[in-house]
């Protein structure tokens, strides 16, 4: 995955550099938004947003990064609803 991002917006479209930190943070930030309970919505399970997670592999996600997160189990799935 190179380090830049598709950036679109009503006027206009062009690419974004990422820094490294940035995608470090992207991964357990999604997940926490993804299992912690919100106004408009109930929080997902541990087993669906790891699927979903999956699915922004080198898109939405550093593929190195996810893969470390997931096989090293760095989140606390007692703390999701």
């Amino acid at each position: 995955m190179e380090n830049r991002i598709l950036i679109v917006d009503d006027e206009k479209m062009f690419y974004s550099v990422v820094g490294f930190e940035a995608r470090i943070i992207a991964v357990p930030d999604a997940f926490d938004a993804m299992t912690s309970l919100r106004p408009h919505r109930k929080a997902m399970p541990v087993e669906d947003v790891i699927l979903e997670m999956g699915k922004g592999k080198g898109k939405q996600f550093d593929p190195g990064i996810l893969e470390i997160f997931l096989r090293e189990k760095i989140y606390d799935s007692s703390n999701a609803f």
